[in-house]
């Protein structure tokens, strides 16, 4: 028997015996007979999915049916085809003739660390419906059914064609960012009585003890309570009589006219049992028996209020990022929050117009209703104080540290900035939120981005050195890593003591005792790639092109007049007394009053604390060009005004360091508290860096005429 006819009779044979499992069936159906070279036999496959399923699960049972059919010894290879758009480039490749013009080279790259870290072009996409679901489904319920949803189009989006495709509690946890025993045991309860869930995914066992098989769906069914208030509108309007009329005058109404909103809260009472129905199923049921020539028109109507009911331009985004790394730090709840808010914030591309706050009138009720959860105090404990608490908890349990670490989440991309209203209750408060539109990066990628930052080389011996491991150690040992390599320690000869070293500030420490400070930064920032390798290849052709040249000499620093021995930046770390000297003296004040401004706030730390906050709110206002208002000096404005007290912001600000503030206004994508993100853009708005930075020269200046006076 010919190699292809026994693989055709094999695959005939089996869709007999197997006719009743769909997986099997769809997969040996999509195979292609490619070569036969004894014993080696090759299988094409069309998705990754299929072989891998195919390699695991059937590589055996067929190899001996067919050694069987055939007498002879087989060996399967199972290949993946290319796709049809790939085949058809090649064949137009191949067939151009001299001197017509070949397609393009295309190479996508980012600019900067912060797009190559977060990707925000890689997004999840799903109805905007679907937070009308949300008081219905659990919190990580409602996750799961993404992390679904996006593996269905990892699946089958490209091609357009629905496939069955594999999926592990793994996997789908990973695009979840729940764990993968918590859906293993939402998927084990589906079938409980008054599952909503079930709605979406429903169960099918399969009659061979291997994998379940789950059938997800993709058309967004109505809430139960938007499916009553719908067919009660129909058949208020008299659906029933004139089907055609009634879609028409609903066609002409606004989606809150016929669908509550907000949307129906879970407790109210339903009049008929609830079942899966989209709005078409909803409104044939409530038709009643229909003519032949009232089917066509009334689909072409259901279609188009379906359309209206649930605009399809209407999307949630979510971006990888956010889904893989911040819900399982978020956790389920708080990240639908942050999803819900972020929502209702946008921008305006033809006013300009930019919306990244928002009015909560009613204390947090009807964000609680929005996200189905019973108790608004709930929220209040997930979001960020207005101002931080000066008391510390008596009995720090568990449960109060997981509370912090979720606030402290939540704060990169909310913050209460004022309250209003008189009411005594807390539920009833009117907040304002200010929401983080752009993607903050997580604790330990922030880490890697800010010594990557402070990485930079201030001498040309140490931009040597840098140079030298960019483009050889650290090039040459990621260029060994196989494509898809999850762990590349091995290629740079580290191990878990290696990588355990870059995780704390005493492990920097003790580095930086045995090497220069550079080199200290430059071992950091390497044991914090070899941690991520993923986001070292990620990064890796930024950081080889982010130097461009050595550095002129007149840049270099003078060890002997720096702050600290080996050449560290003069800004400093605390805003002490020749900070206030040095922007007193440019600042334009006499030398009178000056000393006389030191002297009283020398031995005072509050109270300079306090003129370093109203100096900096001079800068955020201060006077520009022809600006009719705003601040003429900002040193006699603060010291005006350092007895009282100042809004809370720019106390955080004053009490954060000066190299910091200076690394935030240079980095502008660098990760920043959101309550400081309004002021660091003004400050870098008014060209307060500048100030900075020739203020610090002046301050080194006086400390070094101050050592040699001492």
């Amino acid at each position: 028997m010919e190699a292809k006819q026994g693989w055709e009779t094999l695959c005939q044979n089996l869709r007999q015996e197997y006719g009743g499992y769909d997986r099997i069936s769809a997969y040996i159906h999509e195979t292609h007979w490619l070569s036969f070279d004894p014993p080696r036999m090759m299988i094409g496959v069309e998705t990754e999915q299929a072989k891998a399923w195919l390699e695991a699960r059937a590589t055996q049972l067929l190899q001996r049916q067919l050694a069987g059919i055939m007498n002879q010894e087989i060996q399967l290879q199972f290949v993946t085809l290319e796709t049809e758009e790939e085949i058809g480039e090649e064949e137009e490749i191949r067939g151009m003739g001299d001197g017509e013009e070949m397609p393009s080279y295309l190479v996508p790259e980012y600019s900067d660390l912060y797009d190559a870290i977060v990707e925000p072009r890689k997004i999840v996409a799903i109805p905007g419906y679907f937070f009308r679901w949300l008081p219905y489904l659990k919190d990580s319920e409602a996750w799961l059914f993404v992390g679904m949803w996006q593996l269905a189009y990892l699946a089958h989006g490209k091609e357009g064609r629905l496939k069955p495709f594999l999926a592990s509690h793994q996997e789908i946890a990973r695009w979840s960012g729940i764990s993968a025993r918590t859906v293993q045991r939402h998927l084990q309860a589906l079938e409980e009585p008054g599952n909503m869930l079930a709605w979406f995914l429903t169960r099918k066992d399969n009659p061979l003890g291997l994998a379940n098989e789950y059938r997800l769906r993709l058309s967004m069914p109505l809430t139960p309570g938007d499916a009553q208030a719908l067919r009660t509108w129909l058949l208020a309007q008299g659906i029933q009589d004139h089907p055609l009329e009634t879609l028409e005058a609903a066609l002409k109404c606004q989606p809150k006219e016929i669908l509550p909103y907000p949307a129906r809260f879970l407790g109210e009472a339903l009049s008929y049992p609830p079942r899966p129905q989209t709005v078409a199923q909803v409104i044939k049921e409530s038709c009643g028996v229909l003519s032949a020539q009232e089917r066509g028109p009334l689909e072409k109507l259901a279609t188009q209020l379906a359309a209206r009911l649930i605009p399809p331009q209407d999307q949630i985004i979510l971006t990888h990022y956010f889904l893989r790394h911040w819900v399982p730090l978020l956790k389920a709840g708080p990240a639908w929050l942050v999803t819900l808010l972020r929502d209702q914030s946008y921008f305006n591309s033809q006013t300009g117009e930019l919306r990244d706050k928002i009015l909560i009138e009613d204390g947090f009720q009807q964000l609680a209703n929005a996200l189905g959860i019973p108790r608004p105090k709930t929220l209040a404990d997930w979001l960020p104080a207005l101002e931080e608490k000066d008391y510390v908890q008596e009995e720090e349990t568990a449960w109060h540290q997981r509370q912090e670490n979720i606030r402290g989440y939540v704060k990169q991309f909310i913050a209460k900035t004022s309250r209003h209203g008189t009411k005594k209750t807390r539920t009833m408060r009117q907040w304002i939120l200010q929401m983080a539109l752009e993607e903050p990066l997580i604790p330990a990628h922030e880490t890697i981005l800010t010594s990557i930052y402070e990485l930079a080389p201030t001498t040309n011996a140490e931009h040597q050195l840098l140079s030298t491991w960019l483009e050889n150690e650290f090039a040459a040992r990621l260029a060994q890593v196989p494509e898809g390599e999850k762990d590349i320690r091995g290629a740079f000869g580290m191990g878990p003591s290696d990588i355990r070293g870059a995780n704390g500030i005493g492990s920097a420490a003790r580095m930086a005792q045995v090497s220069p400070p550079f080199e200290a930064r430059l071992a950091h920032v390497k044991a914090l790639l070899i941690k991520h390798p993923n986001l070292a290849l990620k990064i890796k052709p930024l950081l080889l092109t982010q130097q461009s040249g050595p550095i002129p000499e007149a840049v270099e620093t003078d060890p002997e007049n720096s702050e600290e021995e080996g050449g560290e930046d003069t800004i400093g770390e605390t805003w002490d007394m020749h900070y206030v000297k040095a922007f007193t003296e440019m600042g334009g004040l006499s030398a009178q009053v000056s000393a006389a401004l030191q002297q009283g706030i020398a031995e005072k730390t509050a109270l300079r604390q306090r003129f370093m906050a109203w100096l900096l709110y001079a800068y955020v206002h201060l006077r520009q060009g022809e600006e009719a208002h705003g601040i003429k000096n900002p040193a006699a404005y603060a010291r005006t005004r350092m007895h009282q007290a100042a809004d809370p912001r720019y106390v955080v600000l004053a009490q954060t360091s000066p190299s910091q503030i200076a690394l935030w206004l240079r980095n502008p994508y660098l990760s920043r508290p959101l309550e400081l993100a309004d002021l660091l853009k003004q400050l870098e708005a008014k060209g307060f860096l500048p100030v900075l930075e020739g203020v610090a020269q002046r301050r080194a200046l006086l400390m070094a005429d101050a050592a040699q006076g001492a």
